[in-house]
């Protein structure tokens, strides 16, 4: 599914990232659990967030709470 998505961000690049903005509640935080080096997809989730993250201010609040919380784990 990452891989997927990450397909479609490189294609769609600003038109993708706004879709998933607009669609999908806290579209960073369901992203950041395959942070995790250890599922292999960290390249593609990057690729997702560096889309979102420059255009939307409130999932990059998102995603600093995310990684406060859970940041240790």
């Amino acid at each position: 599914m990452i891989k997927a998505l990450a397909y479609l961000f490189k294609k769609y690049q600003e038109e993708a990232a706004q879709v998933a903005i607009d669609e999908t509640i806290n579209f960073t935080e369901k992203l950041a659990p395959y942070i995790n080096p250890a599922l292999g997809v960290l390249k593609e989730v990057f690729v997702c967030l560096y889309e979102i993250l420059p255009i939307d201010p409130f999932n990059c609040h998102i995603l600093q709470k995310f990684v406060l919380r859970y940041g240790d784990v």
